[in-house]
């Protein structure tokens, strides 16, 4: 935690303009920049882009600069789920602020303003940022799933659908971000299709995501089990969060697991069949029980969760 929290006293005294040693090259903003990419749990990587970042903003600060420094501190702020430690957000928003008031059409800046207006409930602003990203730079995958999302919050299924399927027609591509970009639009298609009518394309979908992305990302695969568990389909979302916990043992992971543990055992018991090895399997998951039971709170299947919910309580009240 101590170390986390660093990383935002380092950004931060930046904008006091602490002195440091001559600003780095673009070389050294480019090496930032793959570590930022590449971050997936390792808290080292953000230490060094941190350091490479700071130097430059003290040096000569630039719109690129900033906006790596506030990817730097929102990725070192998360704690889990939408959960950000004090500042965190206000860091953020006032870091992406200079980048754009440095190059106001600096398109990851406006995407990273797109992201924030949306986490804080202004979809107008969002919307309007990524119209803006677009404009001028209209091959971005990032900022077209910006857009998506966008309309995903203002329930235009098919501008959503659409903007998301040109951030997914390149593909993958041959750098971390556009990886990250097609990994995140397979993984966004996931959860808008999600209903049990579709079980069938969201494995496609799912596949398509988890061929692409880095073998450490172990977060895809977590959010993927939730996709599935949003439709109640108990057994390919505990595959996915196997596998989550078997690239990195985090919290989440494990609440994710459980949930879909108790879920199958609940069903199972419904339908009078063996659930005692499976409800073991939930036991054994871990994780705090507002957590587990939390994951049934966003159901696309209604009706099933009613009713297995009361069943899953039971099962989740033995110890």
């Amino acid at each position: 935690m101590r170390g986390q929290a660093s990383l935002l006293i380092i950004i931060a005294l930046t904008l006091s303009h602490i002195a440091s040693a001559a600003a780095p090259t673009d070389d050294a903003l480019g090496r930032a920049e793959e570590l930022v990419d590449g971050y997936y749990g390792d808290s080292a990587q953000l230490r060094v882009a941190a350091d490479l970042v700071s130097k430059t903003l003290s040096g000569e600060p630039s719109a690129r600069a900033y906006t790596l420094a506030a990817r730097i501190v929102m990725k070192s702020g998360h704690i889990e789920l939408v959960e950000f430690r004090p500042g965190t957000k206000d860091l953020y928003r006032q870091l992406i602020g200079r980048a754009l008031a440095l190059d106001p059409r600096y398109v990851p800046a406006l995407s990273l303003m797109s992201e924030s207006d949306l986490l804080g409930g202004d979809i107008r602003g969002a919307c309007e940022a990524a119209q803006r990203g677009v404009q001028v730079d209209p091959n971005d995958p990032w900022i077209h799933l910006d857009l998506s999302r966008c309309y995903a919050r203002l329930g235009d299924r098919g501008l959503e659908f659409e903007q998301r399927n040109i951030a997914a027609r390149a593909g993958p591509g041959s750098t971390q971000r556009q990886r990250r970009a097609y990994v995140a639009a397979m993984e966004d298609e996931v959860r808008a299709i999600a209903t049990p009518a579709n079980v069938g394309s969201m494995r496609e979908s799912a596949a398509q995501a988890e061929a692409a992305m880095d073998p450490r990302d172990a977060w895809t695969l977590g959010s993927l089990a939730e996709d599935f568990e949003l439709v109640a389909d108990y057994d390919d979302a505990a595959i996915y969060a196997r596998k989550a916990l078997h690239v990195m043992d985090y919290p989440a992971g494990h609440s994710i697991l459980a949930a879909a543990m108790y879920g199958k055992a609940a069903q199972l018991k419904l339908a009078h069949q063996k659930y005692a090895e499976t409800l073991k399997q939930a036991q054994a998951a871990g994780g705090p029980p507002d957590l587990i039971i939390g994951e049934f709170d966003w159901a696309r299947a209604p009706q099933e969760v009613a009713r297995l919910a009361p069943t899953v309580r039971e099962l989740m009240n033995r110890h």
